[in-house]
């Protein structure tokens, strides 16, 4: 006579194949979801500690290898009346523009961003502009180059009615020379910009902190082992 069978002996681990795609699928986007999270944070805990660290000036830069995010006192002056009005910047809802100019010092030319002026509902009507004469021991932040995701600098347009000031999407070192015909050292963020220069400064270096960073890589890893338990339960129970 045959032994008779446990009821409670687990059955084969066989989840099927749809479970194991969806599973194989969720699980290292997840899990790649989490670490990329961490890394950002990490990013994060550098640009924050280069904000703190002391402010540099212009004689101790090596121009060929910009410190960027790092601060840096500035004098000079706004010796080139040319203006260039970086298109679809908001404040508090407000449309708006991004004033850039650039500035002589001592040692060449920045790019500065002089903060956020509003525009007018009639995109024909731009703002107007009066540069500050000069810009002393301000405090600039070394930033990249402001970018559009969805245009380049080809999209950057001339004022017909303006010759002084551009409407564009974003600003390129090879552009600003090509258009100003004087070479361009960095670009840089205007820190008191309601003091020296014209407007709020609605640049950051970065917009969210280390620690919601990791609670955001916590979450992933949370749904990565949820989905694993799920997977392995129904693995098993699929055959009971």
């Amino acid at each position: 006579m045959d032994a008779p069978q446990n009821s409670n002996q687990p059955g084969r681990f066989q989840p099927g194949l749809w479970l194991w795609l969806f599973t194989a699928c969720l699980l290292p986007s997840f899990i790649a979801l989490g670490i990329w999270q961490l890394n950002r944070g990490a990013d994060n805990s550098q640009l924050l500690a280069l904000g703190q660290a002391d402010v540099l000036t212009l004689d101790q830069i090596d121009w060929q290898d910009v410190p960027l995010y790092r601060d840096v006192r500035v004098s000079g002056q706004f010796s080139v009346p040319m203006v260039f009005l970086l298109d679809n910047q908001t404040l508090s809802g407000q449309f708006g523009y991004e004033v850039w100019s650039l500035m002589s010092t001592p040692v060449g030319n920045l790019a500065l961003s002089l903060g956020w002026v509003a525009g007018d509902y009639d995109r024909s009507v731009l703002p107007s502009i009066e540069l500050p004469q000069n810009v002393t021991e301000a405090r600039v932040t070394l930033r990249p180059a402001p970018k559009n995701a969805l245009f380049d600098v080809d999209s950057n347009l001339a004022q017909a009615n303006a010759t002084d000031r551009w409407v564009v999407q974003g600003l390129s070192t090879d552009w600003l020379e090509q258009q100003l015909g004087t070479p361009v050292l960095a670009f840089g963020q205007l820190l008191d910009s309601t003091e020296q220069g014209l407007g709020p400064n609605i640049w950051q270096a970065s917009v969210m902190t280390p620690a919601k960073h990791l609670a955001y890589a916590i979450q992933w890893f949370s749904m990565a082992v949820v989905l694993l338990c799920m997977f392995l339960y129904a693995g098993f129970k699929t055959n009971n």
